[in-house]
């Protein structure tokens, strides 16, 4: 049993981060999930409260051979999670960030 508390879309990220790879583990599955990536940020993003890391849902591109990454509308299946570090109040268009990616073994 897993117990996710939040709003959907804080649970979604807690399933995918957490629960997820637990799980996988649990059933012997080999790797690292959730597969992480770098991607370029195509526009800002501010964060609130800047001393924990964050999550954001995003979408991914792929644009000249490099991937790239945006915000996910509230409506919005998102196919990963921007993952936005300490200690910086805004990351620019344009910077490399980390992106885990909300694929697993058996699919998406």
């Amino acid at each position: 049993f897993c117990g996710l508390a939040g709003p959907p879309s804080a649970v979604e990220a807690l399933f995918y981060e957490i629960a997820g790879p637990v799980m996988l583990k649990m059933q012997g599955v080999g790797g690292t999930w959730p597969e992480t990536v770098q991607a370029y940020l195509e526009h800002d993003i501010g964060v609130k409260s800047w001393d924990v890391v964050h999550l954001k849902g995003g979408i991914t591109s792929i644009l000249a051979g490099t991937c790239r990454v945006r915000k996910a509308q509230p409506q919005e299946f998102s196919t990963c999670h921007i993952v936005l570090q300490p200690d910086q109040e805004v990351i620019k268009a344009g910077d490399l960030v980390k992106i885990h990616l909300k694929s697993t073994p058996f699919g998406k």
